[in-house]
């Protein structure tokens, strides 16, 4: 990523696009980053949130706990499309 932004721009054909690409490229770059560390950092939140909640049952735990991940990676993976989805149609 970083050899990217060093890069020439004689290799972009159109010049003023540039910065416009390098955004590009680096916000993808850094949201591919930022979900599974994100994930990661949620499962460990579940998991103490589900053991505060002391269930009775291993299948009541199991299924909080499984509605908890969905939810969170669901939102978490796919921020991103919602975002142009809704947002940034309504901008163009």
């Amino acid at each position: 990523m970083v050899a990217v932004l060093f890069l020439p721009e004689r290799i972009f054909k159109n010049r003023t696009m540039f910065g416009v690409k390098i955004a590009a490229l680096v916000s993808g770059v850094s949201n591919g980053v930022v979900i599974p560390i994100m994930n990661a950092l949620y499962q460990v939140v579940a998991r103490k949130l589900n053991a505060y909640e002391s269930h009775r049952h291993n299948s009541t735990f199991y299924m909080s706990m499984v509605i908890k991940r969905f939810s969170f990676q669901f939102v978490n993976s796919f921020s991103s499309l919602l975002y142009i989805l809704f947002v940034e149609r309504v901008r163009s």
